[in-house]
Protein backbone atom coordinates (compact mmCIF):
# COMPACT_ATOMS: atom_id res chain seq x y z
CA UNK A 1 0.00 0.00 0.00
CA UNK A 2 1.16 3.66 0.35
CA UNK A 3 4.11 4.83 2.52
CA UNK A 4 3.21 5.30 5.91
CA UNK A 5 4.41 7.38 8.78
CA UNK A 6 3.75 6.41 12.28
CA UNK A 7 0.76 4.72 10.67
CA UNK A 8 -0.63 7.07 8.80
CA UNK A 9 -1.35 6.90 5.27
CA UNK A 10 0.54 9.91 2.80
CA UNK A 11 -1.81 10.77 0.00
CA UNK A 12 -0.65 12.57 -3.11
CA UNK A 13 -3.22 15.84 -3.85
CA UNK A 14 -3.62 15.09 -8.05
CA UNK A 15 -5.92 18.15 -8.46
CA UNK A 16 -7.65 21.09 -6.79
CA UNK A 17 -11.59 21.79 -8.81
CA UNK A 18 -12.89 25.04 -7.20
CA UNK A 19 -15.54 27.72 -7.90
CA UNK A 20 -13.64 31.09 -6.67
CA UNK A 21 -11.32 32.19 -8.84
CA UNK A 22 -9.75 33.55 -5.59
CA UNK A 23 -8.32 29.93 -4.66
CA UNK A 24 -6.73 29.20 -7.87
CA UNK A 25 -3.20 28.78 -6.39
CA UNK A 26 0.03 27.24 -7.95
CA UNK A 27 1.64 23.99 -6.51
CA UNK A 28 2.36 21.09 -7.67
CA UNK A 29 -1.26 19.70 -8.25
CA UNK A 30 -3.34 20.80 -11.27
CA UNK A 31 -5.85 23.42 -10.60
CA UNK A 32 -9.19 23.70 -12.24
CA UNK A 33 -12.01 26.83 -12.31
CA UNK A 34 -15.21 25.41 -12.70
CA UNK A 35 -18.41 27.85 -13.60
CA UNK A 36 -21.03 25.74 -11.47
CA UNK A 37 -21.31 23.01 -9.00
CA UNK A 38 -22.67 20.86 -12.00
CA UNK A 39 -19.49 21.25 -14.10
CA UNK A 40 -17.28 21.00 -10.82
CA UNK A 41 -18.60 17.82 -9.78
CA UNK A 42 -18.56 16.64 -13.30
CA UNK A 43 -14.67 17.52 -13.81
CA UNK A 44 -13.79 15.48 -10.18
CA UNK A 45 -14.89 12.31 -11.40
CA UNK A 46 -13.72 12.76 -14.79
CA UNK A 47 -10.38 13.19 -13.35
CA UNK A 48 -10.86 10.52 -10.28
CA UNK A 49 -11.87 7.88 -12.81
CA UNK A 50 -8.98 9.06 -14.99
CA UNK A 51 -6.18 9.09 -12.41
CA UNK A 52 -7.20 6.41 -10.55
CA UNK A 53 -8.05 8.60 -7.36
CA UNK A 54 -10.33 9.33 -4.80
CA UNK A 55 -12.77 12.86 -4.54
CA UNK A 56 -12.12 14.67 -1.39
CA UNK A 57 -15.08 17.52 -0.77
CA UNK A 58 -14.19 20.36 1.26
CA UNK A 59 -16.36 22.08 3.46
CA UNK A 60 -15.81 25.00 2.02
CA UNK A 61 -16.99 23.61 -1.55
CA UNK A 62 -13.87 22.91 -3.67
CA UNK A 63 -13.61 19.74 -4.06
CA UNK A 64 -9.72 17.81 -4.42
CA UNK A 65 -8.74 14.68 -6.06
CA UNK A 66 -6.22 12.39 -3.69
CA UNK A 67 -4.45 9.16 -4.53
CA UNK A 68 -2.67 7.23 -1.87
CA UNK A 69 1.06 7.37 -2.39
CA UNK A 70 3.13 4.44 -3.66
Amino acid sequence: MGQEIGGIPRFDIIALVTLSKDRVIGGRQLTLLAENKEEQDAISQELATTLKGDIVKLTFGDQMVVRRTQ
